[in-house]
């Protein structure tokens, strides 16, 4: 399985507008960054942030259940951190795109 990276996106990026390696190459970076940051300022407000990108995919940040544990000298059940979890969804426009590859 071959792994496409934030070069390789760059890179098709420079192929298909014209632009230069590095300007693509800071393009995606800020992109990226963006799209980390709305995540980001969306958790501090709520534990379920979403941002959705239109015919791409979804991206989902939720908080499952504490995850509990036993303390055996007190005899005690213990609970642990509370975790967040982001999980990318595809939209039904991009999975039919990838069927045709």
């Amino acid at each position: 399985m071959k792994k496409l990276t934030r070069r390789h996106l760059a890179a098709s990026v420079a192929k298909a507008t014209g632009l230069s390696q590095t300007a693509a190459d800071n393009m995606t970076a800020f992109v990226f960054e963006h799209m980390t940051l709305v995540l980001a300022k969306a958790l501090k407000k709520n534990d379920h942030a979403v941002l959705i990108l239109r015919n791409f995919g979804s991206f989902r940040v939720h908080t499952p259940s504490t995850p509990f544990g036993w303390d055996f000298r007190a005899g005690a059940p213990l609970a642990g951190p509370p975790r967040r979890r982001l999980t990318f969804r595809a939209s039904r426009y991009f999975k039919d795109l990838l069927q045709d590859y």
